[in-house]
């Protein structure tokens, strides 16, 4: 548990560093210029107390089970050109498990995602239309942190920014 405290605990020291030296931020649809690079840095929180059975009803664990997740991950965009710019991201994870008499916990590396995002086209400099293909790379063999399996996925995103009644707005539709 030290370990998580330490990593999350610079996290937001990152987090911090990152808005001080930002002038402006925009969101993940909008392109990032030639030669610039964005940093997000996220974390996640997952619980679980009840799960599916064989016969697809949700019922609690047995013996008081819960699952806790904790994930933390690292998101990178470097603009190669006006409309193409290289994406990677890499995500750690802290999984337990636990009921009465039995506990396990796992964490580790889960699955390095790289690709290549298209801007395919864009509205007035507003509303942006992109297509992003990413190879995912297992980092870790255990089944606990992924099916550690490559993989490809194709998604396309539809981004935009404006005003409406005097207040400012953005949004990223994956």
């Amino acid at each position: 548990m030290t370990f998580i405290k330490t990593l999350l605990k610079y996290c937001v020291y990152a987090v911090i560093l990152f808005i001080i030296i930002q002038n402006k931020s925009y969101a993940g649809g909008f392109p990032v210029r030639p030669g610039s690079l964005s940093i997000s840095l996220s974390s996640s929180y997952f619980f679980a107390n009840k799960g599916w059975d064989s016969l697809h009803r949700k019922t609690p664990f047995d013996k008081n089970g819960k699952f806790t997740s904790f994930t933390y991950s690292a998101f990178v965009e470097l603009g190669l050109s006006k409309h193409f710019s290289f994406t990677a991201s890499m995500p750690y994870s802290v999984n337990n498990f636990q009921q009465l008499g039995y506990k396990s916990a796992t964490n580790g590396l889960t699955d390095l995602e790289t690709g290549i995002k298209w801007y395919v086209a864009n509205i007035n400099y507003t509303y942006y239309f992109s297509v992003q293909g990413t190879f995912i790379t297992p980092l870790s063999t255990n089944l606990n942190l992924g099916y550690a399996e490559k993989g490809a996925e194709l998604k396309v995103s539809f981004a935009g920014s404006g005003n409406l009644f005097s207040n400012h707005y953005y949004f990223n539709i994956d």
